[in-house]
């Protein structure tokens, strides 16, 4: 079959037409998804920025409501005698700032024994978790004591995260040192908020711990030690008491509070903070945010 010139022009014409309209549409298909491409890039750079804004907006908002909850205990507390805390002072707290809540749970420090300042091994093999560690006590007792290196007086360590580099000392071990001991303080307790494992720890007769768990729910914080002498009633006691409050390993106050804080907004949590006041210096001593 044999066409005619004007009939192959036509074809040659129709299949040009047929490569161009594809080229186009290829091109036009290769531009849609570049575009795409753009658009959701752009999209994340933008949703990026407004988590980004939020973010910072969320920071400022905790840091500024947990500030102002730490200056309004810190006034509160220093109310009445400065250091003189009671049971009831620790109570949990909501605090509402507009659209911000604040949950606050306060622990007196001075509750704990410093497991830093140990008046000796016996003390710290009373602590839970060290019972049968005698390496443990071993090391802490002359890693805490002053001594002097190369002329120099040098005190041990200050920051309870620096057990974690002593020999097999785990997380589990850490964390039930962690709830029944503190570094802040000079070692005193605190008679008005101690637990009786604190008592059990110092080594105070179980006869005079119970008198005092029993006796500071009713007593004024300031009169619980005349309200306690007056309680020993038998010679042994009232001498284990002196000795207790002559050595200052029990007093009527506290130097330390530290606050756990969780602030929300809408019932989203924005950060959680772990502050540690100075009651006598009206100083933060130490701030831990996540």
């Amino acid at each position: 079959m044999f066409l005619s010139p004007l009939s192959l022009s036509f074809a040659v014409s129709a299949k040009s037409r047929r490569v161009e309209s594809g080229s186009i549409l290829f091109l036009a298909v290769g531009a849609l998804s570049v575009l795409s491409i753009l658009a959701v890039s752009a999209a994340r750079g933008v949703l990026a920025e407004q988590k980004m804004a939020r973010y910072v907006t969320d920071a400022n908002a905790s840091y500024y409501a947990a500030q102002s909850v730490e200056k309004a205990m810190e006034f509160i507390y220093n109310q009445r005698k400065p250091g003189l805390i009671s049971l009831s002072d620790l109570r949990s707290r909501q605090i509402v700032l507009g659209d911000v809540v604040v949950n606050v749970r306060f622990h007196d420090e001075q509750s704990n024994v410093n497991i830093f300042k140990a008046h000796s091994q016996d003390e710290l093999r009373r602590i839970p978790g060290l019972e049968d560690r005698p390496d443990l006590v071993n090391r802490i007792w002359l890693d805490t004591r002053v001594r002097i290196v190369n002329g120099r007086f040098v005190q041990g360590p200050s920051v309870r995260e620096e057990l974690y580099f002593y020999n097999k000392m785990g997380s589990s071990l850490y964390g039930r040192l962690k709830q029944c001991t503190t570094v802040f303080g000079s070692g005193a307790v605190n008679i008005n908020t101690a637990q009786a494992r604190t008592f059990y720890i110092l080594g105070v007769p179980s006869d005079i711990a119970w008198k005092i768990l029993n006796l500071r729910e009713g007593v004024d914080p300031e009169k619980i030690i005349e309200a306690l002498q007056s309680a020993c009633v038998t010679e042994q006691e009232k001498i284990h008491l002196g000795l207790l409050l002559g050595f200052g390993r029990l007093v009527i106050g506290t130097q330390f509070i530290s606050m756990d804080m969780n602030v929300t907004k809408k019932d989203r949590l924005l950060r959680s903070y772990r502050i540690v006041l100075d009651l006598l210096s009206r100083r933060i001593s130490a701030w831990h945010e996540e």
